[in-house]
């Protein structure tokens, strides 16, 4: 099992690192500190999508006495999957905006 997480940051690592320097190249003007876009990456590709795995589970847990497996199947990738990763990466742009509020610096580009 080790060896497929091995490979697998092998092939993520250098995909990561291309859009890490696009972002960072494309946003010379007003520049995020790297610390903020290493959190968005962080929150957005590993705890919004683990926080969703773990809520899908539940909710399927919930309904799915309810449903046929083709229901469940339905409902978990159409309405289930969206909704609650995207809840909970908006968690993450709201952590990030309360967390800059109170600071002395802020967001740049951002109206507060």
């Amino acid at each position: 099992m080790m060896i497929w997480l091995l490979l697998t940051l092998l092939i993520i690592l250098p995909v990561v690192l291309v859009y890490w320097s696009i972002v960072k190249s494309l946003s010379f003007f007003n520049a995020e500190s790297t610390l903020t876009l290493a959190y968005c990456f962080i929150w957005g590709g590993i705890i919004a999508v683990v926080f969703s795995m773990a809520w899908e589970s539940a909710f399927i847990e919930a309904f799915g006495g309810y449903l046929d497996q083709e229901g469940i199947d339905f409902f978990s990738t159409v309405l289930f999957a969206p909704l609650i990763e995207e809840l909970f990466k908006g968690f993450g742009i709201l952590i990030l905006f309360l967390i800059a509020l109170n600071t002395r610096k802020g967001l740049r580009g951002l109206a507060t």
